[in-house]
């Protein structure tokens, strides 16, 4: 497949996006039966350019042939990208994680001086997440995050750790996190420097999602 420019930013955008975000496949089966679903990290054709992270979309029947879609989100949420998607039902309830670091947030979302960079969007099933927001799941010191179930069967989310003792990426793996839910919303059990606090790192930001074509 490659981006589909009526609705995905190509080859060549203004630095520094004039590469093609197309890439972090992830797919998974259609919640009625329909196929598949492949989520894709992608950036729209409009809006500002700090400003153009999009939830790129495919459908397949067969999971060999694959037909582009209009992307599952709007522009102007904050995100310059929205990377490493993964969708999960933890505990009955749906999730979308994404993957964004602070040095590619809108300079709106700067000013702000949010750390967020593993984020959660809930939604009324994998695909329907209008109306709903996302909340930053841990601060920049873990990044590509992933939801997977322990030996006894309970959510937890791994995760790189962002940074070594001399401040640059060392790719190492978190221990796991045990994560919850409080009043709708996805939390790690157990942040950093708080082994037994509950909490979301920042407030909820809306990621504009418009929800299956």
């Amino acid at each position: 497949m490659q981006a589909d420019s009526r609705w995905y930013e190509t080859l060549g955008g203004q630095p520094p996006w004039q590469d093609e975000h197309w890439r972090d496949p992830f797919v998974f089966a259609d919640p009625d039966g329909h196929g598949w679903h492949m989520l894709i990290t992608a950036r729209a054709n409009t809006g500002p350019d700090d400003d153009r992270g999009a939830i790129g979309h495919a459908r397949s029947a067969d999971l060999r042939h694959w037909e582009v879609q209009p992307p599952l989100s709007v522009p102007g949420a904050g995100f310059g990208q929205l990377a490493v998607f993964q969708v999960a039902t933890v505990d009955g309830r749906h999730v979308l994680i994404f993957n964004f670091l602070p040095p590619e947030y809108s300079a709106g979302r700067s000013a702000t001086g949010g750390r967020g960079a593993i984020w959660a969007a809930t939604g009324d099933t994998p695909l329907g997440l209008r109306r709903h927001g996302a909340t930053p799941l841990t601060d920049d010191s873990f990044y590509v995050g992933k939801l997977v179930r322990d030996p006894s069967g309970s959510w937890v989310l791994l995760a790189f750790h962002n940074f070594d003792a001399d401040g640059t990426f060392g790719g190492a793996l978190s221990d796991p996190m045990p994560v919850h839910w409080n009043r709708g919303t996805l939390q790690v059990t157990r942040p950093i420097g708080s082994p037994s606090a509950s909490t979301s790192f920042e407030h909820p930001i809306g990621v504009g999602t418009r929800g299956p074509a």
